[in-house]
C-alpha cells in the first residue's frame, strides 16, 4: 500500500508539471505577437508572419500535449490511490479506508 501511495505522490508532481507546461503554452500563444514585435523588424513582413505562426502553433501544441498528458496521468494516479486503499483494506479489515469523492473523466 505504501508503494502505491509513493507512486500516487510522484504522479501528483508530474500533473503539476503538466499544468505549468500548459500555462507556458498558453502564454506563448497569447504573447506571440508581442514577442514578434520585440525581436523582428517591421520591414521583414514575411519573417514576422512566419515567426508568429510558429510561436502560436508551438504554444498550441504544448497546451494540447500537456492537457492530454495531464488527463492520462490523473487517471493513472487515481488507479494508484484506489489500489493503495484496496491493499490497506485487505491487510487491515478492522480499519478500512474509503474514498468519499471520486472524480470521473
Amino acid at each position: 500500500a505504501l508503494e502505491e501511495l509513493e507512486r500516487y505522490q510522484s504522479g501528483r508532481q508530474s500533473v503539476q508539471f503538466a499544468a505549468y507546461t500548459g500555462t507556458a503554452g498558453l502564454v506563448l500563444v497569447l504573447a506571440s505577437g508581442i514577442l514578434t514585435d520585440l525581436f523582428i523588424d517591421e520591414s521583414r513582413v514575411s519573417a514576422r508572419r512566419d515567426v508568429t505562426r510558429v510561436l502560436r502553433w508551438g504554444g498550441a501544441g504544448l497546451m494540447i500535449g500537456s492537457v492530454g498528458f495531464g488527463l492520462a496521468r490523473l487517471r493513472s494516479n487515481e488507479d494508484h490511490l484506489q489500489s493503495a486503499i484496496s491493499k490497506h483494506n485487505a491487510s487491515a479489515p478492522d480499519r478500512p479506508i474509503e474514498i468519499l469523492f471520486k472524480a470521473e473523466f
